[in-house]
């Protein structure tokens, strides 16, 4: 499975996690030819793990200053992961 979220967001399943990758480009030594890399930054055991793995990485890239700033974050990325879903 590769489902693109945003940007080089991806997510990628094996037989037994999901996993929240970045895509990366990079040049075969070989034959010079340009292929993609997905770099798991996040496993997990079922897709409302995963879900909430997404939720606490956007909110920690926050710039949130008080509890109300943050509040207003979490708000946000839950909209955020709304829209995804329905997409």
């Amino acid at each position: 499975m590769r489902i693109h979220i945003e940007d080089d967001l991806w997510i990628t399943s094996d037989d037994r996690n999901y996993m929240i990758a970045k895509r990366a480009m990079y040049k075969n030594k070989e034959d010079g030819e340009e292929r993609e890399q997905f770099n798991a930054i996040g496993y997990y055991s079922s897709l409302n793990s995963l879900i909430k793995g997404l939720l606490e990485r956007k909110l920690r890239q926050s710039n949130a200053t008080t509890l109300q700033e943050l509040l207003k974050s979490v708000e946000g990325i839950k909209v955020w992961i709304d829209q995804l879903i329905k997409v």
